[in-house]
């Protein structure tokens, strides 16, 4: 129990239904069932979702670190940490809102961050002279689509084990890119445990946060265990 509410503590709009908490022994002794669209029961199955930073992952250092470190390293000078890091929550918030879901189909996630830093910097009164751009974004692109940055909470595997064992089905579902799916996770070590991902690139639909939110990702088991993605 303890292991749990640890990491329930960071699971800000993770789905978690009451019935996930019935003891196994007990848990048998009822079916659950739901109607779909046309009105036919469908058996339900008890799912955990989380998210991935804050919940799973979280960050060696400041994001404004790591930029600051990417420009220094580009041969251009980058003074304050906390400005770098203002400037990045205000673009990737401006970016968000005028490309949702990384782009969608529209533009490749590496052109979507690519509006991101270089709006980060500006932002944040960093004059970065065109020509050096380039590497600068290719430092910051490589390092947060590698395992290097990040670092999975204490808690992550016992508690993936924790729910393997009760026969609960435990996935992913962010409002990130696909190099989550791709990357960071299976490199870290942490993707064999999960028994989907799903990301709004791929989707192209926001997650809507909280669990009181009216509007919820209506994805059907069928769509999504059969994509790919697990």
């Amino acid at each position: 129990r303890e292991l749990l509410n640890s990491v329930r503590l960071r699971m800000s709009w993770a789905t978690c239904a009451r019935r996930l908490l019935v003891r196994p022994a007990a848990r048998r002794q009822f079916t659950f069932t739901s109607k779909d669209s046309t009105g036919k029961s469908v058996p339900l199955f008890p799912v955990i979702t989380l998210d991935v930073t804050g919940t799973m992952l979280s960050y060696k250092g400041s994001v404004g670190q790591w930029y600051c470190s990417a420009a220094k390293r580009s041969g251009i000078p980058c003074v304050n940490f906390d400005d770098i890091e203002r400037g990045f929550r205000e673009s990737y918030k401006e970016t968000s809102e005028k490309y949702p879901c990384f782009g969608g189909s529209t533009m490749t996630s590496k052109e979507w961050w690519k509006i991101c830093v270089k709006r980060s910097f500006e932002l944040a009164g960093q004059a970065v002279p065109s020509h050096k751009f380039e590497r600068l974004f290719q430092r910051i692109y490589s390092l947060f689509g590698s395992p290097r940055i990040y670092e999975a909470f204490d808690d992550v595997t016992p508690f993936l084990n924790w729910a393997k064992r009760r026969g609960i089905v435990v996935g992913v579902v962010s409002n990130s890119d696909e190099r989550y799916v791709d990357g960071v996770l299976p490199m870290l070590d942490i993707a064999h445990d999960l028994d989907f991902m799903i990301v709004s690139k791929k989707v192209t639909t926001i997650r809507e946060s909280g669990l009181r939110s009216k509007q919820r990702w209506k994805y059907p088991y069928k769509e999504f265990f059969g994509s790919g993605w697990m």
